[in-house]
């Protein structure tokens, strides 16, 4: 266990080690702050309430949370969420890392406070947020980070690994998370979590997940993959997507069709399938094939790619993947009337 450092910053906290393989950086992007965001990879999804005007503050560039005022109404929250529809499953460790917006206050009481995150209980929507329709909280799953005003904290990483697991492995329902400070006083110039949030212009600066994913790459399984019974690239394009490839043979089937082919029983004398490494960087490695075996490769919006192959024989190929954006990639090979499928993640 390592102290979990920042810029000019220890908090009180400890950090898992974390696993030297390959990481996919999942940072979601602007949505359209109009209750249609998720926190998927082009909608995320954060926003602040504020006591005082009553308002929430979905397209706000930063999002912020407060201790408890006795005094007075200058309190805030912040709120947050991710989608793991399109997120790897087996992970050794997640950080979330964020930078925090520079907080040149001249404080005056509730100076130092400890910040803690809560998972929430119920579903909330962006766009409609505000302090008086706030979802109910639940338990803290992280904290406590003793932050002080004034600072200037930059970039800090915090584990996520725990909360990560207990929403992707559906052990607890994904409805995000809220931040603030339980303690209680004044809040005069008081000290904040003050954060660049996922509509911030410059990219860098937003919430991001650091994914380390494990090694073991076991064949898809729609029901805990998907954690709705439904195929991924249904889910990302309802109804089903095509590929713009234009030969009609190069598009994705229907998923309906889809899903009767993943779930098809494989055959008692077929060689189960195995990728390596996972995730990979430049090359990926797909064993348990031959000759006769179809190879289609899909991201997660159901569009076909396909990678070259570096090198290829009987029983073996290995596709060079180095020039595909970071992402996860699901690869069906159909051998006879049976279908596998692997799922691979691109990191770096």
């Amino acid at each position: 266990m390592k102290a979990l450092t920042t810029t000019g910053l220890v908090l009180a906290f400890a950090l898992a080690s974390v696993a030297q393989s390959g990481m996919l950086l999942f940072q979601p992007g602007p949505g359209q702050n109009n209750g249609s965001d998720q926190g998927g990879w082009t909608d995320g999804k954060d926003t602040w309430t504020w006591e005082l005007t009553g308002q929430g503050y979905p397209s706000a560039p930063e999002i912020a949370a407060s201790p408890v005022s006795t005094t007075n109404t200058n309190q805030y929250k912040a709120y947050m969420q991710f989608d793991f529809a399109t997120l790897p499953y087996d992970v050794d460790s997640v950080i979330l890392r964020v930078h925090f917006k520079s907080n040149a206050c001249s404080c005056v009481s509730n100076c130092t406070a400890p910040f803690y995150f809560y998972y929430l209980n119920e579903a909330w929507d962006e766009s409609t947020l505000d302090w008086n329709n706030a979802p109910m909280e639940g338990m803290s799953f992280a904290g406590p980070f003793w932050l002080t005003a004034p600072n200037d904290y930059g970039v800090v990483e915090i584990d996520f690994t725990d909360p990560y697991q207990e929403w992707a492995h559906g052990r607890r329902n994904n409805y995000g998370f809220v931040v603030y400070s339980p303690q209680m006083g004044d809040n005069n110039g008081e000290v904040s979590f003050r954060i660049h949030s996922s509509d911030h212009w410059d990219e860098d600066k937003r919430p991001a997940l650091m994914i380390y994913p494990t090694e073991k790459n076991n064949v898809l399984d729609v029901a805990t993959w998907s954690k709705d019974d439904r195929f991924m690239a249904q889910r990302a394009n309802p109804g089903g997507a095509l590929s713009q490839d234009e030969k009609p043979s190069n598009s994705l089937m229907s998923p309906e069709d889809y899903m009767s082919s993943l779930m098809s029983q494989l055959d008692a004398n077929t060689v189960e399938l195995n990728g390596y490494p996972n995730p990979a960087v430049n090359y990926y490695t797909v064993e348990g094939l031959n000759s006769t075996d179809q190879v289609q490769w899909f991201d997660l919006q159901g569009r076909m790619i396909q990678p070259s192959v570096q090198y290829g024989f009987d029983g073996e190929h290995q596709y060079d993947v180095s020039a595909l954006p970071s992402g996860v990639y699901l690869i069906e090979v159909r051998k006879g009337n049976a279908t596998q499928q692997l799922r691979m993640v691109k990191a770096g």
